[in-house]
């Protein structure tokens, strides 16, 4: 479920990227290729070091992809999910999950994604994160106006479980 999760937003993301997405990426291609241009011309001096260079410059090039996705998202697409309210409807199997998305970012916004996961109620066991119970992704295609705010609503139907529940939205708006 996580997987798809990742799968479903990092082609959303990819699908609406922007100049200055595309503008963090190229950086981090340059910094990589500029390591490994380091490391060659340091190799014959110092093996150890350039090997902690390449393994530092993987580790960074492997990472990067999803830490500038966040900080991108954070300063130039930001959204705040409120007044979500979970129910579980008495005669039938459903769960409804409800909230309201705003816009606090600087620029409008055509299209929104919006992915609810729903987790066993457990503070012991992190692991639970990486499959939840229920995982649905929503697209918003209505616009969100600078300061405006839209009201979603995600049904999941043939929902069997009983115990107690939490549930994560997450949004990304382009």
């Amino acid at each position: 479920m996580i997987i798809d999760a990742l799968k479903t937003s990092m082609l959303f993301y990819i699908r609406h990227m922007e100049l200055y997405d595309y503008l963090a990426f190229m950086w981090l291609f340059a910094t990589f290729f500029i390591t490994l241009i380091l490391v060659a011309i340091i190799i014959k001096k110092s093996p150890p070091i350039s090997f902690f260079l390449v393994i530092v410059s993987i580790a960074l090039f492997c990472v990067g992809p999803f830490v500038l996705k966040e900080k991108l998202n954070e300063k130039y697409r930001s959204v705040e999910i409120e007044d979500v309210n979970l129910k579980k409807l008495n005669f039938s199997n459903t769960l409804i999950a409800t909230g309201t998305l705003h816009n606090r970012s600087q620029k409008n916004f055509t299209t929104c994604l919006v992915q609810t996961s729903i987790f066993k109620k457990n503070d012991k066991n992190y692991m639970q994160i990486l499959k939840p119970i229920e995982y649905q992704p929503m697209l918003l295609g209505e616009p969100l106006l600078l300061g405006d705010f839209i009201e979603f609503r995600v049904e999941f139907d043939d929902f069997s479980y009983e115990s107690d529940i939490n549930a994560s939205i997450k949004a990304e708006c382009y």
